[in-house]
């Protein structure tokens, strides 16, 4: 509060302000400046809740006698039009209820209460009925104006209810500066308005036609530019901007460099397998015979093996910049199977076929910029294996991204397997060796 009071000065300085209401009872406009909490309740701040009464009332009002309310008699100092009054023992002393107050709050706009006392801790009962009160006339806009032995923090500070009693307190006796901040906060709005309807009038809608882009594209990019106050949406390949003429140049600068037609481009990849296998050995093998005849025979053998096979596959696909591409080429193969299930009456074997897809392929997203592609590549490759058994099936599978220049090929990665091996008896020996590697390699062409 005290940080905003220089700034009410300032606007009570610079501007000018004009209320334009309608419907207003000046009597009640007239509480607005009075005090609506008197202590300590002497002769002099009797003499000021008589004066309030009549300026509400517009009369002197009745004086003394009651009301009733839920089938009970409560007794009244005065009361009138809209308004009445009552003393603190009437009120809070005796056996109340919140529905006691409700039926008060519909019936009188403002009440009058005189001589609260500073309660004890042995009063809990006058200090809740008091809160009853004070939240019942709060919540239905009822003025309470009052007198009391003590400040109003002082009323009640020990005994069961004294922390709810401070909620009390601050609801119903507002700081004196209550009324200038009320109208601080109306000033203030008064010149936001002032500045908003300013500013819509030097804004306005265009409608704006994408040409390559779609609306998903082109908003994340384009929001963070719209100045406060401006709007910016889009749907059906449209946008649609209000904001000032400034600002709508500046987007959509921005927006003819991002809305140009994307790229064609064109993704070859090349995957090359070469397979070496090699066997070397020797053999010697006779036969001897003792006896009446004399008889050998021996026989010896030497091998030098060798076989090379070369494979390459390559898979193309056509796609623009930014978009996902996916491409996979193969085949079906049966494979045998055998289930064996074991039940009362012994064990059942079933065989038959499942089909299993054996191919390759890959996903890749390029981008570019200038000459200078990034592609996000997930590729895989699957062969039919049948020296590993029936069924076997080798595969591949690689993930990553990679860089480098359109027309280029880059080489994506590869693997490769060697083994060997060596056998031997009392006349043989022999040795074998199998070598498989395998590479990949990704070439971007823009599209003619």
């Amino acid at each position: 509060r005290e940080s905003f009071l220089p700034t009410i000065a300032l606007l009570n300085k610079h501007l000018d302000v004009f209320e334009v209401e309608a419907g207003i009872d000046y009597r009640l406009r007239a509480l607005e400046q009075v005090e609506i909490y008197h202590h300590p309740a002497d002769a002099a701040a009797e003499r000021k809740m008589l004066d309030y009464f009549k300026m509400v009332a517009g009369e002197e009002g009745k004086k003394g006698g009651h009301i009733e309310v839920l089938g009970r008699n409560i007794d009244t100092v005065r009361r009138g039009h809209g308004v009445i009054w009552f003393d603190f023992k009437a009120l809070c002393g005796g056996p109340r209820s919140q529905n006691d107050y409700l039926e008060i709050s519909r019936s009188y706009h403002t009440v009058l209460l005189s001589h609260i006392p500073r309660m004890t801790q042995h009063q809990a009962s006058e200090a809740r009925r008091f809160t009853w009160l004070v939240d019942v006339f709060y919540d239905h806009k009822v003025k309470l104006i009052a007198t009391a032995d003590c400040a109003a923090e002082d009323l009640y500070t020990e005994g069961t209810q004294a922390s709810e009693f401070k909620r009390t307190v601050s609801r119903i006796f507002p700081p004196n500066e209550e009324l200038p901040m009320k109208r601080a906060v109306r000033w203030l709005l008064a010149c936001c308005l002032s500045l908003w309807v300013g500013v819509a009038v030097a804004q306005q809608m265009e409608i704006i036609q994408l040409r390559s882009k779609t609306v998903d594209e082109v908003l994340p990019a384009l929001l963070p530019l719209v100045e406060p106050g401006g709007t910016l949406t889009g749907m059906n390949d449209q946008l649609f901007l209000k904001t000032s003429a400034r600002n709508r140049e500046e987007i959509k600068r921005v927006l003819a460099a991002m809305d140009k037609p994307s790229r064609r481009l064109i993704i070859r990849i090349s995957q090359n397998r070469q397979a070496e296998d090699s066997a070397r050995g020797g053999e010697v093998s006779g036969q001897v015979t003792l006896g009446s005849t004399r008889r050998s025979n021996v026989a010896a053998s030497v091998w030098d093996t060798k076989s090379v096979r070369g494979e390459s596959a390559a898979q193309m696909v056509q796609t623009i910049e930014g978009g996902l591409a996916f491409i996979q080429v193969g085949r079906s193969l049966a494979v045998p199977m055998r289930q064996t299930v074991v039940g009362p009456g012994g064990a059942i074997v079933n065989e038959g076929l499942i089909y299993r897809d054996i191919g390759s392929g890959f996903y890749a997203t390029p981008r570019v910029n200038g000459q200078r592609v990034t592609l996000e590549i997930s590729q895989q490759a699957e062969n039919f294996e049948p020296g590993y058994g029936r069924g076997a099936v080798s595969s591949q599978r690689l993930a990553t991204t990679v860089s480098g220049q359109l027309g280029e090929w880059i080489e994506l990665g590869g693997s490769g397997r060697q083994a060997a091996g060596q056998q031997g008896g009392a006349f043989s020996v022999g040795t074998s060796d199998a070598r498989d590697n395998r590479s990949i390699w990704l070439k971007v062409e823009e599209a003619e």
